[in-house]
């Protein structure tokens, strides 16, 4: 177990700790976050919401962060089993107690805590910004732990799907060819209208949060968020983790040829 944590820990140090990571979080976060501080025309004053109208505001302001952060989290990711392989990490596994299995299972982890950290910096500042927008102390604890809660609804099933990819891809094709295909995918099988465009927009395999955006907050701030139902999301999420697992398994296997083969 304890060499578990430390390459889960090792491998979320090292993520992080790459200038391109907090360069990227800047340039991506800065414009939307000054977006919700600054008043418009249209805000309407956070005291004066119920509880509900609270909800669905959190469920959209954790969206919003699901929109771009993601793709920045797939692009930064994409190198870390690649250089391990590279590196001849991967060799070096075979002289420790730590099973291969274990061992993606902990680069894995590693690396989604590193992409999770992302939005979580992300609704740590808008917490400290609430009261510029009108929110008094309680009142900003109490958007606080939805916005956690929707964190945890719409953000890491996201999250835990892109970076099995992330992992696995760039092993069989080039991590700039696999940066730019995770790209054009991200917004294709994400943002496009499923009725203008074929899409996986339309389908259960849309991992941006949507459905439980318009079934759980009740949202209408995305293209067809409220005609989702509960049973919708729990679809998502059974989706969404039989994919995960399946990759999983899949990358699992194609080391242990590749390791057959050397």
């Amino acid at each position: 177990m304890k060499q578990f944590l430390n390459i889960v820990m090792y491998e979320y140090r090292m993520s992080t700790l790459r200038w391109s990571y907090w360069v990227g979080l800047v340039i991506l976060t800065v414009p939307y976050i000054i977006s919700m501080v600054v008043p418009g025309d249209n805000d309407v004053a956070l005291n004066s919401l119920s509880d509900q109208e609270l909800w669905r505001t959190a469920g959209s302001i954790v969206h919003q962060l699901n929109i771009l952060l993601p793709l920045l989290c797939g692009i930064l990711l994409a190198d870390r089993l690649v250089r391990d392989s590279r590196l001849g990490t991967l060799e070096l596994i075979r002289s420790t107690p730590l099973s291969r299995r274990r061992y993606l299972l902990a680069k894995y982890g590693g690396v989604l805590l590193s992409g999770l950290s992302l939005p979580l910096i992300n609704l740590f500042i808008i917490t400290l910004l609430l009261p510029f927008s009108g929110a008094s102390f309680v009142l900003a604890l109490k958007i606080a732990g939805m916005m956690l809660a929707a964190f945890v609804i719409i953000v890491v099933p996201a999250y835990a799907f892109i970076t099995i990819f992330a992992l696995a891809c760039p092993l069989v094709m080039p991590i700039r060819v696999y940066q730019v295909l995770f790209t054009g995918y991200w917004f294709w099988g994400n943002f496009l209208n499923p009725k203008k465009f074929i899409s996986l927009s339309g389908t259960y395999l849309r991992p941006d949060g949507v459905f439980a955006l318009g079934s759980i907050f009740g949202s209408t701030n995305s293209i067809g968020a409220a005609q989702y139902q509960l049973s919708d999301v729990l679809i998502n999420w059974i989706v969404l983790a039989a994919c995960i697992v399946f990759v999983f398994v899949m990358l699992e296997r194609y080391l242990a040829w590749r390791q057959r083969e050397a």
